[in-house]
């Protein structure tokens, strides 16, 4: 788990925190390969009760990598996409960019709408 980010539910160190790290893992080789992987389905794979850690730590990764096109994830798509979860969403994006030099605070945006040409 990541120590910046505790989870959101309390966990037991037993399976399901392993479970939590192998599913995390293979998200993380996933997005290794397919830069523009979703986790939607990794969410299946683990009881309600700790799918809020799950989800926290998946965004995290997800943060961590930058989509095909260079970009970082959307703030504002993962509001719309997980209203439930908006806390968590809220709290992942401002601790992930205020650790990290690197990204500009225009990525807190909530959507970049694209140009058309013409």
């Amino acid at each position: 788990m990541n120590e910046q980010f505790p989870p959101v539910t309390p966990l037991p160190f037993d399976d399901t925190e392993l479970l939590l790290e192998q599913i995390c893992d293979s998200y993380e080789d996933d997005l290794s390969n397919a830069p523009d992987s979703s986790f939607e389905s990794y969410l299946e794979q683990i009881d309600n009760a700790f799918l809020p850690s799950l989800f926290q730590e998946l965004l995290v990764l997800r943060l961590a990598y930058p989509t095909s096109d260079g970009t970082r994830a959307s703030l504002g798509r993962y509001l719309k996409d997980y209203p439930h979860f908006e806390d968590i969403v809220l709290n992942v994006f401002a601790k992930y960019y205020n650790s990290s030099p690197t990204v500009t605070p225009t990525l807190f945006s909530l959507h970049s709408p694209k140009r058309r040409n013409g």
